[in-house]
């Protein structure tokens, strides 16, 4: 499986319109490809104007031939004018062969980023096409990597697992800068992952994993500069405007 993940601003636009655009032009063209299996495209909480388009895909090669289709180039160039700022993560699960290379010119800035620990193979049938998802992001003391991949695994997993609402977890390293990691889960409603983060839960994993990361104040998050006021490493919500699961065909 393979989790790619298109981040980028409507710099003014009204959201209406790209939500059009995604739902009259991006998702039936995703439709016509059999390897994409869930398609949506979600709003930050925190910042209205920024966006991200996610898909699952069989393998990192069904979806390098979609980008290098005429009808993908196409599509970029009609969305240009309601989008700007993009960047792209390119996050490689159970059953992958690889990542597909950046191109010289590619109009994305991409990280790759290797399933560490976690949940390395996504429900595709069961999400729900109104699902939440929830990205921490951190740095890891180089040294201790191993020691906050076994804490993932014995403490954070059984913690979101038995979390209602929670659906899916993982960690992933940064191929390009080894010292990033993002925590990546899936939540079947906003409201699911507030409740787990005003529980104190997210603070007590958070403390646990301390010794692992490098402090708050050289913390570079991909989607935020900073960490919170009370210490804990920056994390970004996103709720869906427009999603489509296809892994019934």
């Amino acid at each position: 499986m393979y989790l790619r993940i298109l981040k980028f601003d409507t710099q003014g636009a009204d959201l209406y319109a790209v939500q059009a655009f995604y739902q009259k032009e991006v998702l039936p063209l995703l439709q016509q490809h059999s390897a994409c299996r869930f398609a949506s495209l979600l709003q930050a909480t925190s910042q209205a104007e920024e966006c991200i388009s996610m898909t699952l895909w069989d393998s990192p090669q069904e979806a390098d031939s979609y980008e290098k289709s005429d009808a993908y180039r196409k599509l970029v160039e009609d969305g240009s004018q309601l989008v700007s700022g993009a960047a792209e993560w390119r996050v490689r699960l159970a059953g992958s062969t690889g990542l597909p290379p950046v191109e010289p010119g590619q109009q994305t800035v991409s990280d790759a980023f290797t399933v560490e620990a976690g949940d390395e193979d996504l429900p595709v049938d069961e999400l729900p096409s109104r699902l939440y998802l929830r990205v921490v992001s951190v740095r890891v003391k180089p040294e201790k990597w191993d020691d906050l991949i076994d804490l993932y695994n014995t403490t954070v997993m059984p913690t979101l697992h038995s979390t209602q609402g929670c659906r899916a977890a993982f960690l992933v390293e940064a191929l390009r800068d080894p010292d990033q990691a993002l925590s990546v889960s899936i939540w079947d409603r906003e409201e699911d992952a507030v409740r787990y983060e005003i529980s104190g839960r997210f603070d007590a994993l958070t403390r646990r994993l301390r010794d692992t990361l490098i402090p708050t104040h050289q913390w570079q998050g991909t989607l935020t500069a900073e960490g919170s006021a009370d210490g804990n490493p920056p994390a970004e919500g996103f709720r869906v405007v427009v999603g489509e699961r296809f892994s019934t065909r």
